[in-house]
């Protein structure tokens, strides 16, 4: 199998030639992280709307998002990682007013005048789709802040190796 280094276990993961090219033809997209999180109820408007928001007191941070930013969905419910996503224009206030706004788990009514829980909003795109990843795999040893910015780009980058790799198993 694989060689593993010493530290997070990841990083040093030995890559073919082909994998290896893969690996750095990804990775130099990216400069920095952010973590969104769902629940099983509202994952699936997440994907179909392929927006991600937070509450209005995060506002500034999804401002900071942009096209070199990785981004995930966390999965509160499972546990589980998606990703890889990169940011599809500009985050900002209210992209999809209604988004969530439905959802009665989250305090949501009717639709007509509903407003979204959630109005810090990115659009985002797939960068490279993962299987989702579980939790005990996307740890790995790592103290990953969900607003660490450099904390998830380092996590997106194991990530995108362990991929490369053909290691990525739930």
């Amino acid at each position: 199998g694989p060689s593993r280094g010493v530290g997070d276990g990841v990083a040093a993961l030995s890559l073919s030639a082909s994998a290896s090219a893969a690996y750095e033809e990804a990775v130099k997209a990216i400069h920095d992280g952010m973590i969104f999180g769902c629940k099983n109820e509202t994952y699936d408007e997440n994907m179909a709307k392929m927006c991600f928001g937070l509450p209005e007191a995060h506002l500034e941070k999804v401002k900071k998002i942009n096209s070199k930013t990785a981004i995930f969905l966390l999965n509160y419910s499972n546990k589980n990682m998606s990703g890889i996503f990169l940011a599809n224009g500009n985050g900002g206030l209210n992209l999809i007013p209604d988004a969530w706004a439905t959802n009665k788990n989250l305090g949501g009514g009717p639709v007509g005048g509903a407003t979204t829980p959630f109005p810090a909003q990115v659009r985002v795109q797939w960068h490279k789709k993962l299987t989702p990843i579980h939790e005990h795999v996307w740890r790995c040893g790592a103290g990953i802040s969900q607003f660490s910015h450099a904390g998830v780009a380092i996590l997106s980058r194991r990530l995108l190796r362990l991929t490369c790799a053909g290691t990525s198993r739930r």
